[in-house]
């Protein structure tokens, strides 16, 4: 099932070029598009007791956009991005409890960085205003997401040598600082299927993308609790073609 699901964003592809075949013999079907802009991730708990609310890791989205019209007004988006995903847990907070190791923790915060490549399939429609320039999309459909690098960090604040730093991606090298005092380790997987939203205004060749992915299955392997990305996003582009 699993296989299945991973390889749906490639299905809805082909099929979408399949489609749009007719359409490319007389429009010029193809746009694409450079973007920079930023994230707001989080993790949110899907399993396990209740570790009270997480707090939003900011990060960095960009890569290239394309887009093959299908039509009038559909089209089908997709394209390569990194992004940086993750969350913070204050643990001085109230009901906060430790999302890794050690899980006695009571003070200090947990930063979860993730690095991801993301490799979105959606179907869109677009409406234009003619002779303007001026256009407004919305796109929905599923995002691939392979796992680069990683790193968990336990810091104290005012604790020199106490804190903790080791990388969390299943078969990426783990030592990148302190061991925890059992050896035992966070374990993400580093494949990941989320429901993919944004729309975007173009003025011209300018434009700007928002949207949201969410997590379907859980990202953690070895862990106390079962966690999903969650993450929003807002870019600012410029089309190339």
């Amino acid at each position: 099932y699993s296989t299945v699901m991973y390889k749906l964003p490639l299905y809805a592809l082909l099929v979408a070029l399949a489609m749009g075949i007719p359409a490319t013999a007389q429009l010029s079907p193809l746009r694409i598009g450079a973007e920079v802009g930023g994230t707001s991730a989080n993790l949110r708990v899907s399993s396990g007791k209740s570790a009270g609310g997480l707090q939003p890791s900011y990060g960095l989205r960009l890569g290239i956009g394309a887009e093959l019209s299908l039509g009038l007004l559909g089209y089908v988006a997709t394209g390569i991005y990194y992004q940086s995903q993750g969350a913070q847990n204050d643990l001085t907070l109230a009901n906060a409890r430790p999302i890794g190791y050690p899980s006695n923790a009571r003070i200090g915060k947990e930063q979860f960085d993730l690095r991801y490549v993301n490799i979105p399939v959606a179907y869109g429609l677009r409406l234009a205003i003619p002779g303007v320039g001026v256009a407004l999309s919305g796109e929905a459909g599923l995002s691939y997401s392979i796992g680069m690098t990683s790193r968990y960090q336990y810091l104290v604040e005012g604790a020199k040598g106490q804190g903790i730093e080791y990388r969390v991606f299943e078969d990426e090298e783990s030592k990148a600082g302190n061991s925890t005092p059992s050896g035992e380790r966070l374990q993400f997987r580093k494949k990941d299927l989320a429901l993919h939203l944004a729309a975007k205004l173009e003025l011209q060749k300018i434009f700007l993308r928002i949207g949201v992915e969410q997590g379907l299955r859980s990202v953690t392997k070895h862990a106390p609790y079962g966690m999903k990305n969650t993450t929003g996003w807002f870019t600012l582009g410029i089309r190339l073609l």
